[in-house]
Order: structure tokens, then sequence, then C-alpha cells
């Protein structure tokens, strides 16, 4: 072999290593910013995002009438209770005027009975 074929082979080699090399480094390169997960899986198209929205809208829709509901089975809990507790206060009142009454009535019969005693 010739001094100009080596020369042309060696160059051809160091050609071929260089462009493997940057191969290589090409490869590196794209696996360090390569997107885990695949952004397919990670981003959302536009009519996905307006579907989400649609929903977030709707549950917020559905949230505000239930808590819309709860206030009004709340409110009327609230006045059921309350003519619960009235009725219970009303028969408190009667109960307590009955056993004033009683006692007045105790009292009496209790002079009246010592007046018989002392004839």
């Amino acid at each position: 072999m010739n001094l100009d074929n080596a020369a042309i082979v060696g160059i051809a080699f160091l050609v071929l290593v260089l462009f493997l090399t940057s191969l290589l480094l090409l490869a590196k390169l794209r696996e360090h910013f390569r997107e885990e997960p695949p952004p397919a899986k990670t981003y959302a198209t536009k009519g996905e995002v307006s579907e989400i929205k649609q929903d977030v809208h709707d549950l917020s829709n559905r949230m505000d009438r239930r808590f819309a509901d709860f206030g009004v089975e709340s409110k009327r809990d609230r006045e059921q209770l309350h003519e619960k507790i009235n009725g219970i206060g009303r028969e408190v009142s009667s109960w307590a005027a009955i056993t004033k009454e009683q006692g007045q009535t105790l009292a009496s019969m209790d002079v009246k009975i010592s007046k018989l005693l002392e004839r």
C-alpha cells in the first residue's frame, strides 16, 4: 500500500470515528432532553382543556345547587327545632304554673290542718 492510500484510509477512518461520535453525542443529548412521561400523556389539547373547563363549571354549578339545598334544608330543620323548643317551653311553663298553684293549695291546706290540730 502506498502512502497516499494510507493517508486517505486514515482520514476516512478519522471521519468515520468523528461521525459515529457525533451520532452518539446527539443520541445522548436527545435522551437527556427527552420528556418523561411522553408529552402526549402530560399535556392537554385545547379540546381537552375546554372539556375540563366545562366539567369544572358543571361541578361548580352542582356544588352551588347542593349548598343552596343544604341552606334551605338547614333553615327548615332550624324552624322545626325552634317549634319543638317553643312547644317544650310552653309545656314547661304550664307545668310550672300548675306546680305553683299546687304549692299554694298545699300551703293553704297546711294552714287549715294546723288550725284544725290547734282546736
